[in-house]
């Protein structure tokens, strides 16, 4: 809430929530957390999200 309603891609997420997979992994030194859709829209929408999260953060924030 603290991004407001016009992140990117958070309607299109929030729209279509039960079209994603969020899968979490455990891994050496830590976790991933994976996210996917059969949905191209959905996909669009992932990427726009984690942009807007990218440019918010700033520095500390990393893109994989």
């Amino acid at each position: 809430m603290i991004h407001g309603e016009d992140m990117g891609g958070l309607h299109d997420l929030v729209m279509g929530h039960e079209q994603l997979v969020i899968e979490y992994h455990e891994i050496e030194l830590g976790a991933e957390i994976t996210y996917s859709s059969e949905d191209p829209k959905l996909v669009k929408a992932l990427h726009s999200w984690f942009d807007a999260q990218l440019a918010d953060h700033g520095e500390h924030a990393k893109s994989h």
